[in-house]
C-alpha cells in the first residue's frame, strides 16, 4: 500500500492512493485484536478473520504482527503498515487513519525491546523511531515524541559502541544489512525535527 501511494505521487493518478486507502482501511477494519492491543499477522481474505496457530513455514507472519521481528523474510511488514497509516491520515484526515497510528504506537509501546533488556537491530529501533516522530507532528501528540525520545535513548544504549553502531545487540560489528542507516536516519530526523519523509528511502 505504501508503495502504490508512492505510484500515485510519482504518476499522478489517484486511483493507485484509492486502493491502497481501500486495502488498508479493510486490515484496520478487521485486523485488531482489542483485547490484546495488538494487530493480527494473518487474516482470512475471504471474511477477515484472523489465521491462527497453524503456520505452514516460519516465514508467516506469527498470531500478532510483530515490528521488532527479525526474522527474514517472514512477511510480517508492521513498520511498513503503520508507516502507511500515517501517510493516509496526512492525505486525508479520516479517523480510522488517526486510530490505526495510535494503536501502532501502543504497539510500539507495548513490544518494546526495553521490556526483555535484549535490545533489538537497528533497522528496527530506526523505523519505530520515525514512525513516532512522524505521529507525533502530525498528530500535535508531544507523548509520542517523548516515546520516540526513549526508543533513541534505548537504541544508543544498546548499539552505540562508542565510535560508530553496531547493527544489533548480539554482535560488536557493523553491518549495512542491519539496518544502521534506517536508525541513523531517524535519530537526525528526532534530532532535527526535519518533515523529511522517508518512505521513500523504504519506510
Amino acid at each position: 500500500a505504501g508503495s502504490l501511494l508512492r505510484a500515485g505521487d510519482y504518476t499522478g493518478r489517484d486511483e493507485f492512493a484509492a486502493i491502497a486507502q481501500e486495502a488498508i482501511a479493510a486490515y484496520l477494519r478487521y485486523g485488531y485484536d482489542e483485547a490484546a492491543g495488538r494487530y493480527y499477522g494473518r487474516l482470512r481474505v475471504a471474511d477477515g478473520q484472523p489465521e491462527l496457530g497453524n503456520r505452514t513455514t516460519p516465514y508467516q507472519p506469527d498470531d500478532y504482527s510483530d515490528p521488532w521481528l527479525a526474522l527474514f523474510p517472514a512477511h510480517d511488514y508492521a513498520s511498513a503498515f503503520a508507516e502507511t497509516c500515517l501517510g493516509l491520515y496526512r492525505r486525508t484526515g479520516r479517523a480510522e487513519f488517526e486510530e490505526g497510528v495510535r494503536r501502532w504506537a501502543g504497539t510500539l509501546d507495548r513490544c518494546t525491546p526495553a521490556n526483555d533488556g535484549r535490545g533489538a537491530y537497528a533497522e528496527h529501533y530506526g523505523r519505530a523511531i520515525h514512525f513516532l516522530a512522524g505521529a507525533s507532528s502530525a498528530l500535535g501528540d508531544d507523548s509520542l515524541r517523548a516515546q520516540a525520545q526513549a526508543l533513541a535513548e534505548e537504541a544508543i544504549g544498546h548499539l552505540y559502541a562508542g565510535c560508530m553502531f553496531r547493527g544489533h545487540p548480539g554482535e560488536d560489528r557493523y553491518d549495512a544489512v542491519d539496518g544502521v542507516g534506517y536508525l541513523l536516519l531517524a535519530l537526525l530526523r528526532l534530532e532535527t525535527g526535519s518533515e523529511l519523509d522517508l518512505m521513500g528511502f523504504g519506510f
